[in-house]
């Protein structure tokens, strides 16, 4: 008998030993048990922030009365004003929470969550230490040079004081007991050094089975994609400690990680970039940042997964267009897993994550990249049967059989991941092969998603308005009559903002806040820009 071809092993290998190995870490995977025998954070400790672009969905309501019933004991609401300006149903929600003491509302001035997140975290206008940023190897220039305006508020000035703060979306439902769950890792003497601990994230089944229809089998197709992120997050949790993402679809943070003022920089001022080209600030991958961001600066992040305890959020149950917007939403997540998954794995804390938890490196993020399904499976189905040729020349009946096993292999695993959901749903196993199909489907999107990495949009959420904001007030610019023009090259999206100090073209103070923002990246672009023409290269870049 001839040796088996090398590719067929490799790429069987490759992949079932992960999945060999996440069952075995599901198995052995145990949460952090509440010790009452220290004195651990508690919902007393506690404030949760809830950015949101929809306060008047019929779901909203809900999700914060499940928030009060955790008792924490603050809960910041961060609207857009472009949402609630003029609106007479934002008075009403004011009203709706009046009376409840620990509920705050606030304004952010764009539909963006990731400055809506920062609204309620203190916003200094300079840095208190010089911090210098490497441009290349010829030039650094010290960030305290470079004035931050703070994001205005609707009324005054509110920053978290709790030291445990928890970000968490507007379709989020917390059962009654989750905080000492969720919060026992940051007990001591182990937890001093945990900055971030996130939980289980479920679907709530809202569309029945039966009858069929797509409606229902997209509600499905999202309650097993987060079924999926629990089984990986156990697995690598239980293996190496290691998490890829905590969802921001709740997530704790240790409240001095994120005020600090170099996270908040940094975090409403991500980029993406290739050579020359960048594109940003980002607004989407806030999870993946703030995932990175703890790693890269030495502080844990755990997993916290106990029985009976779930978080339960709605996804995929738009009804009528309902696939549409989920296909969109697996396109951004997916564009988020390019960025952040290289990132992670050739970026600057790679020397630190990668080398720390080589399973979660390998099982989760290594294996993702080249986790095309469609082209993996041809590629195994090709050189098994070119391996059994091989190996059974003489006796076709043993390469059909052997092709047949392959299959039943390749089929059966694609359920293990989420044999636990179609355990307490058996019904819902008649949705099976579409669901199969749909992740054949998925290696187009992944494929899509690479070629338009660049689009850091949430694609999925209506947050247009942003932009218009932008567009209006180069508009009001250009009706301003002459005067002296700076153009400072805008960080979204490489178009311009022009401000004319002029006494007849006077910036409010949320237009004044944006051009300060943008001169810091449009005075990082002059820069690079005059860098590359002293050594004679071309300058391409936004």
């Amino acid at each position: 008998m001839r040796e088996p071809p090398n590719s067929f092993v490799f790429l069987f290998l490759f992949r079932y030993i992960r999945t060999v190995g996440h069952i075995i870490g599901n198995y052995i995977y145990t949460p952090v048990p509440i010790n009452n025998k220290t004195v651990a954070p508690s919902a007393e400790d506690v404030t949760v922030i809830v950015p949101t672009v929809d306060p008047l969905a019929p779901t909203f309501s809900a999700c914060i009365n499940s928030i009060l019933a955790a008792r924490p004991a603050f809960v910041f609401i961060v609207t857009a004003s472009r949402v609630s300006d003029g609106d007479a149903n934002f008075e009403r929600l004011k009203r709706d929470w009046q009376n409840v003491p620990s509920v705050q509302l606030l304004e952010c001035p764009v539909m963006n969550k990731r400055r809506q997140l920062c609204t309620a975290l203190p916003k200094p206008k300079t840095f208190p230490n010089p911090v210098t940023i490497e441009i290349n190897a010829s030039l650094s220039l010290p960030l305290s040079l470079f004035p931050i305006a703070p994001i205005q508020t609707s009324n005054h000035e509110l920053q978290v004081t709790t030291p445990i703060t928890i970000f968490t979306d507007d379709h989020i439902f917390y059962p009654p007991t989750l905080f000492p769950s969720l919060l026992a890792p940051f007990s001591p003497p182990h937890g001093s050094r945990v900055g971030l601990v996130g939980t289980s994230i479920n679907a709530k089944r809202t569309i029945p089975t039966f009858p069929l229809s797509l409606a229902s089998l997209t509600n499905l197709l999202g309650a097993l994609y987060l079924h999926r992120n629990n089984h990986h997050h156990r697995a690598t949790s239980a293996l190496d400690g290691g998490v890829y993402v905590i969802s921001g679809r709740t997530s704790a943070h240790r409240t001095t990680v994120v005020q600090d003022p170099m996270f908040l920089e940094a975090f409403q001022n991500e980029y993406v970039s290739v050579g020359p080209w960048s594109w940003g600030p980002m607004n989407a991958d806030d999870d993946n940042f703030i995932t990175r961001w703890n790693v890269e600066h030495g502080w844990e992040v755990r997993y916290q997964d106990v029985e009976g305890l779930k978080v339960v959020t709605t996804i995929g149950d738009d009804g009528v267009g309902g696939f549409q917007k989920f296909v969109k939403q697996n396109l951004r997540w997916t564009r988020t897993r390019w960025r952040s998954t290289a990132r992670s794995l050739f970026g600057c804390e790679r020397g630190k994550g990668s080398k720390t938890q080589p399973w979660c490196a390998y099982a989760v993020k290594l294996s993702w990249l080249v986790s095309f399904a469609l082209l993996y499976d041809a590629a195994l189905l090709r050189t098994c049967y070119l391996a059994l040729r091989q190996w059974h020349s003489e006796e076709p009946i043993m390469r059909f059989f052997g092709m047949l096993a392959l299959i039943i292999w390749i089929l059966g695993s694609k359920i293990v991941k989420t044999y636990g959901y179609f355990e307490e749903r058996p019904d819902d196993l008649i949705y099976l092969p579409a669901c199969i199909v749909f992740g054949y489907f998925h290696s187009f999107i992944k494929l899509y998603a690479l070629l338009t990495f660049w689009d850091v949009e949430w694609g999925s959420r209506p947050l247009e308005d942003e932009d218009m904001e932008r567009v209006d007030e180069e508009q009001s610019f250009d009706d301003c009559g002459s005067g002296e023009e700076e153009v400072l090259r805008d960080a979204y999206g490489g178009r311009q903002s022009l401000a004319r100090q002029s006494p007849s073209c006077r910036l409010n103070e949320q237009e004044m806040a944006e051009v300060q923002r943008d001169a810091y990246g449009g005075f990082l672009s002059f820069v690079r820009k005059h860098l590359r023409e002293m050594r004679g290269l071309p300058y391409t870049g936004k």
